[in-house]
């Protein structure tokens, strides 16, 4: 009698026995050997501030899904919350279809920070990263500013800040914000923009885009693409952050997408974690979606890598064998029942 059995089942025997032989290995710590800890940054400028439950900045984020399907929705509602939040100073936009979009209007992005040229982009691209620099370095000094006067006002002012007071006659410092810049590009896949070639300046920014603007700044990208291989070059594919599938009827995207960004995750376990966010309970599964799932794959958590839109998190069955950290602290209980994970 021969017993089949379905590769999922198989996969998940696979993945509890690497496990368990992962907890045999034997560990011994070296005498006096160098231990990897964080390095202390002195006079450490102040971090972008968003709310805990949105994605850490300086990021990239890849909208990727069919026409229709609702991706610009998406990005415009996470967009929205950054900015609402003062996570972004600056909104600038490369779409050349912009004006026929009824929905970008809705972020109110000004006249001067639109590129509907596709020829115009590089040059957009770099009159950006002027700017930030600018007001980077005018943020900055004024930091250094403000520090300098807080210990005078407090009685311990070091002789560097007596020279700083002196200089600027002990004016009152400024209150300035933070620069941080937002970039969305949408329906420019197959321009030079979005081409692999060593100079295009798209893919040199995504490799610097947390140091744009200099230390303390950064600039974020969302790009709206319709195919997650062909729509994004693989540089810039290889230096995002989080990525949204949407409903597709190509399923060779999927193996794409586990490929890239979740390879360790058996591929039975990520096309069924796809479809549950897709489709969540209580769906018939015969309409359009506008569910997506959102894969944030470098996330300390791995219990919080998996989300259903923006505000569910979807845990695989493998995190949970290999004892991964729950999504949510004890205290939370309720908003994980509530939000049915």
């Amino acid at each position: 009698m021969v017993l089949f059995l379905p590769l999922s089942f198989l996969l998940k025997i696979r993945m509890k026995r690497s496990f368990e032989d992962e907890q045999r290995v034997s560990a011994v710590k070296i005498r006096n050997g160098l231990e990897n800890l964080p390095v202390p940054i002195p006079n450490a400028l102040p971090s972008p501030s968003f709310p805990s439950y949105l994605f850490s900045l300086p990021t990239i984020h890849c909208f990727c899904g069919p026409r229709g399907s609702g991706k610009t929705t998406a990005c415009i509602n996470l967009l929205a919350e950054y900015i609402i939040h003062g996570a972004f100073t600056h909104l600038w936009v490369i779409s050349p279809t912009l004006s026929g979009n009824p929905e970008l209007a809705l972020l109110f992005v000004l006249p001067t920070e639109i590129c509907e040229h596709v020829e115009k982009a590089p040059a957009f691209l770099q009159s950006m990263q002027s700017t930030l620099k600018e007001e980077g370095e005018i943020w900055r000094a004024n930091e250094w500013y403000k520090r300098a006067y807080a210990r005078y006002r407090n009685g311990n002012p070091t002789q560097k800040d007596i020279v700083l007071l002196e200089r600027a006659h002990y004016i009152l410092p400024l209150d300035l914000p933070r620069p941080a810049g937002a970039l969305l590009i949408d329906d420019m896949t197959h321009t030079p923009l979005f081409s692999p070639s060593l100079k295009n300046p798209l893919n040199s920014l995504a490799v610097i885009h947390r140091h744009v603007g200099g230390y303390g700044c950064g600039l974020s990208i969302f790009c709206l693409v319709h195919n997650f291989l062909t729509g994004m070059c693989k540089k810039l594919r290889q230096n995002t952050r989080v990525f949204h599938l949407f409903e597709t009827a190509d399923t060779t995207q999927l193996d794409s997408v586990h490929k890239e960004t979740v390879g360790v995750l058996p591929l039975a376990e990520f096309k069924d974690i796809f479809l549950s966010a897709i489709h969540p309970p209580g769906s018939n599964g015969m309409e359009q979606s506008h569910h997506f799932l959102t894969i944030d794959p470098y996330n300390s958590n791995k219990a919080q890598r998996f989300r259903r839109d923006f505000d569910v998190f979807l845990m695989p069955p493998s995190f949970t064998h290999m004892g991964e950290n729950k999504p949510f602290s004890p205290s939370d209980q309720g908003q994980e029942e509530k939000a049915g994970v």
